[in-house]
């Protein structure tokens, strides 16, 4: 089958847009659906339904000018997500770590002072990016009513989160390499192992998904 006016606009605006490829898939669908029901009145008008979707695309407006509009809105939704991901991601292994303690996994009293320093200020990293990240997500939920720039916000959390994992990052190499003996003992516990792996893994995902705002917040105009 030969693919249409719209199915060629469609293919041109998923070509010029960045983002994750679920919401792309999201944003099109919704403009594709538009579009088709946009040509049933020329049809039953007795129009061809290629010439029926030309019409429909006409009325649509420029390409151009949809693709900065749909490449906003995936801007905004990418960087919504990645804030909400930080606010909850790194509290949430701060609650993790605070388990392994609780548990005794690690005696408090081998805990020295600039260890125990150290935890303190990764604590409070983590609660002022979590804080930082709410402010940007309703940053940009009032971004479409006050005509914000939705890239400056979306560009900011993904600094936040890069920033983030290199300070808690650094603290945590410093707190083992404080007490070298005790790091080798306390990484021999299963527990800490896991969390340690946790701890990797999310970092990893706050810094793809960082990337990720970088690129979309570049893709986009306004």
């Amino acid at each position: 089958m030969t693919p249409g006016p719209i199915d060629g606009a469609i293919t041109a605006l998923d070509h010029s847009l960045r983002g994750p490829r679920r919401a792309r898939a999201d944003l099109l669908g919704e403009v594709r659906d538009g579009l088709t029901d946009a040509t049933a009145p020329y049809q039953e008008a007795g129009l061809s339904r290629a010439e029926a979707e030309r019409r429909a695309l006409a009325d649509f407006g420029d390409l151009d000018e949809v693709a900065d509009d749909l490449q906003a809105e995936l801007t905004a939704r990418h960087g919504w997500r990645s804030a909400l991901l930080i606010t909850i991601g790194f509290p949430v292994l701060v609650v993790l770590w605070d388990v392994v303690w609780l548990t005794d996994t690690v005696p408090p009293k081998e805990l020295t002072p600039t260890v125990a320093f150290l935890s303190d200020a990764i604590d409070g990293v983590a609660g002022v990016a979590a804080l930082i990240g709410i402010a940007a997500a309703i940053g940009l939920c009032l971004s479409a009513r006050r005509g914000w720039p939705v890239n400056r916000f979306t560009k900011g959390i993904g600094l936040l989160g890069y920033c983030t994992v290199a300070v808690i990052g650094t603290l945590s190499t410093l707190m083992q390499t404080n007490d070298l003996h005790r790091a080798g003992r306390v990484m021999d516990v299963p527990l800490v192992l896991a969390v340690t792996a946790v701890s990797v893994l999310a970092a990893v995902w706050v810094l793809a998904w960082s990337s990720r705002c970088l690129g979309v917040a570049r893709a986009t105009r306004a």
